[in-house]
């Protein structure tokens, strides 16, 4: 199972590859997606007390994150999930090799990689662990059927093992 496979992993998708475009780069668009739930922005909600774990995640913000952790996994441990992006595929490839050429780019003068994919990692696996209901009330998780559910949180654990296996500091 792969966020791509449900519908609303391709909606997560085509927010994403908008953002491949913007001036202010897909590294940003990773941050904003995984602090979400690891520092939520106070100004954000009405009441100005979001606590993810108190709160728990809305089932778009789940597949916001499943999804970028998951283009994240396929450029850094070149995993293909293109099976599951049925009618957009090639959608998929070319964003994979975007995310890829961009996140192993370097600076001009010190040839040190421009994004600190480290970094990057550790977000998305912490970010993972808010989307499964194990550790707080999880809209996706609780939109599954009793046997989806274990399909699902083994879908996110395996996603969230890859990245932390994968190379430190450096895209394959």
């Amino acid at each position: 199972m792969s966020p791509f496979c449900i519908p609303e992993g391709k909606r997560a998708f085509n927010d994403f590859s908008e953002w491949l475009n913007n001036p202010n780069g897909i590294y940003q668009y990773f941050e904003l997606i995984f602090n979400i739930v690891l520092q939520p922005d106070p100004t954000l909600e009405t009441d100005g007390k979001y606590d993810p774990l108190l709160d728990g995640v809305e089932f778009d913000i789940c597949f916001d994150i499943w999804v970028c952790a998951a283009l994240l996994d396929a450029a850094l441990n070149g995993t293909d999930d293109s099976a599951d992006c049925n009618g957009y595929e090639e959608e998929y490839h070319d964003i994979c090799d975007k995310l890829k050429t961009e996140l192993m780019r370097r600076t001009f003068l010190t040839k040190k990689q421009k994004y600190n994919t480290d970094l990057l990692r550790w977000k998305a696996i912490d970010a993972l662990d808010f989307i499964t209901g194990s550790i707080c009330r999880s809209e996706a998780a609780a939109a599954f059927s009793a046997e989806d559910i274990r399909e699902y949180r083994s879908s996110v654990d395996a996603l969230r093992y890859r990245l932390s296996d994968a190379p430190s500091g450096q895209t394959q």
